[in-house]
Formats: structure tokens, C-alpha cells, sequence
């Protein structure tokens, strides 16, 4: 296993991403992970245990709009 990681171009990204309109960069993340989360989700259902099946139904992604 790697002990040192080094990302190259991850400064001019974010200098790049600080440029762009914050509403812009908020769209873009929560994409990212509610993209995550469904996968996440599938797999949580099926490891979930099926006798009438509404635990599966009930496992779900979603998010607020609220904003701290």
C-alpha cells in the first residue's frame, strides 16, 4: 500500500471551482452523492432480509431542502 498520494493539477481545480458560482458547485456535489447513495442504496436492499418486502421499500435516498 501507497504511503504518500500526490493528486496532480488538484490546485488549479480548485482555484478553477472557486470561480465558478457557488449554486453551480452545490448542484454538482449533491449529484455526486446522491449518485453515491443510490448504489449504496441497492446494495443495502439486497442485503436487507425479504419476508413481505417493506424494508426493502422502505430504504430510500433522498435530501432536504434545507440549507444551515
Amino acid at each position: 500500500m501507497a504511503d504518500n498520494l500526490k493528486i496532480v493539477g488538484l490546485e488549479e481545480f480548485e482555484r478553477l471551482l472557486s470561480r465558478l458560482p457557488d449554486k453551480v458547485v452545490a448542484r454538482a456535489g449533491k449529484r455526486g452523492l446522491t449518485k453515491a447513495a443510490s448504489r449504496l442504496r441497492t446494495r443495502i436492499r439486497q442485503a436487507a432480509p425479504k419476508r413481505s418486502g417493506r424494508l426493502r421499500q422502505a430504504i430510500q435516498v433522498g435530501s432536504s431542502r434545507r440549507h444551515p
